[in-house]
């Protein structure tokens, strides 16, 4: 029997579909513009290069593009996102509010809170047609 990549690396599978990971600064533009994100999935990757970490999935709703968030391990986090994990991958569980990565204590220590209204009014367009420009008055010419 030929040995395919599911059965190489099982713990890679499905996380092709993540989203674009985002680096040091992208955290940082995250956190500094209080960027609301959908929470679509959270996953384990274990084989990482530099250790066991959670990747989120989610959709910036300031700009609709698919990032994942990765974070270390650690007893704290793996038991909040392991439920995470499961609530997400529950088809008949209720819908997340969006949430902002924020920072705690240290520079990086990083979770996630629900987004307040003010931040969600921010990053989303608003709702209905969008307003006429005002028409710009003439000047009137100099002697006349």
């Amino acid at each position: 029997m030929a040995r395919t990549f599911e059965t190489a690396v099982p713990q890679l599978v499905g996380l092709a579909d993540l989203g674009t990971f985002v680096n040091e600064a992208g955290k940082d533009e995250l956190v500094n513009k209080a960027a609301p994100l959908a929470l679509r999935r959270v996953a384990s990757d274990d084989l990482n290069r530099y250790g066991p970490r959670w990747i989120v999935s989610a959709v910036r709703l300031d700009t609709g593009e698919l990032v994942a968030i990765g974070m270390p391990k650690n007893p704290t986090r793996d038991a909040q996102f392991a439920y995470l994990r499961d609530a997400l991958a529950d088809p008949e569980g209720d819908e997340f509010a969006p949430v902002v990565l924020i920072r705690v204590g240290r520079k990086d220590a990083m979770t996630f809170r629900t987004a307040t209204s003010a931040e969600l009014a921010a990053a989303l367009p608003p709702a209905g047609p969008e307003p006429a420009p005002e028409a710009t008055p003439k000047l009137a010419k100099a002697g006349r």
